[in-house]
């Protein structure tokens, strides 16, 4: 049985796929040593499957959103980057479209899925990949935890820039390298939380958060049952209109 730890360990990861090994020991309190054995187990145990590396549609100058529908059916095409099954009977996507096929993807969705649930579609930032963007997103693709040293190599380039390309796009939210768990081996939960406003009881587990002109959607990350109970219950307090899912299951895609 996974404890306390290895929860944690997988808790940072999903906050932040690239934080170094150094930073996420110190987090935790264990030495390197033993944080790389217990990452190797997560691997060899099939807990952790591997890293993705997500690139914002916005940067392939494509719109994006996210909707929850009834799981009556279930919907997955080349426009779906992200998708949370709930334990609840309802499903949540992240889907992407040009700009020009975005209504329309919107349009055939609810044809097919029916009315959504809920429907947050964040403030679109549409821009061109730089050239040597788009290098690092390439060599990323091969690694996303390589180092920027690693990186630097592979295309030639100085760390110094590398390193200040990728901090910059890792701020922006234009790239992002995001474990894949299965979350019923590691006996711990994600809640998907959509809600009018912002919560700080949520900071202590969040590990996403998108905001638009309609709400929040919170995803957080929980040890147990227990935990999940009493945020829920704070958060149906605070809002009594959100809505709270429980993931059992998420798949991401890079849109790139």
């Amino acid at each position: 049985m996974r404890d306390e730890t290895d929860k944690s360990i997988v808790f940072h990861l999903l906050k932040d796929g690239r934080i170094s090994q150094k930073r996420l020991a110190k987090l935790i309190g264990i030495t390197e040593s033993s944080l790389s054995y217990r990452i190797n187990n997560l691997k060899e145990e099939g807990i952790i499957k591997g890293f993705s590396l997500f690139v914002n549609p916005n940067l392939l100058n494509s719109h994006y959103a996210f909707l929850a529908f009834p799981n009556t059916k279930s919907f997955d095409s080349e426009n779906v980057f992200m998708k949370f099954t709930c334990l609840e009977e309802f499903n949540v996507y992240g889907v992407q479209a040009k700009r020009e096929e975005f209504d329309q993807l919107l349009s055939s969705l609810f044809d097919e899925l029916g009315e959504p649930i809920m429907t947050y579609i964040p403030q679109q930032n549409v821009r061109e990949l730089r050239p040597y963007e788009l290098r690092l997103i390439k060599a990323l693709r091969e690694d996303p935890r390589a180092s920027p040293g690693e990186l630097a190599r592979r295309m030639g380039a100085s760390v110094r820039f590398v390193a200040n390309t990728l901090n910059s796009m890792l701020s922006k939210g234009d790239v992002r390298v995001i474990p894949q768990v299965d979350l019923s081996r590691l006996k711990a939960l994600i809640l998907a939380i959509f809600s009018k406003g912002e919560f700080n009881l949520m900071d202590p587990c969040r590990v996403l958060k998108v905001s638009s002109d309609e709400g929040v959607v919170d995803i957080c990350f929980v040890h147990d049952l227990k935990l999940a109970d009493g945020l829920v219950k704070q958060v149906k307090k605070s809002d009594i209109s959100s809505k709270v899912m429980i993931v059992t299951n998420f798949q991401v895609k890079s849109a790139f």
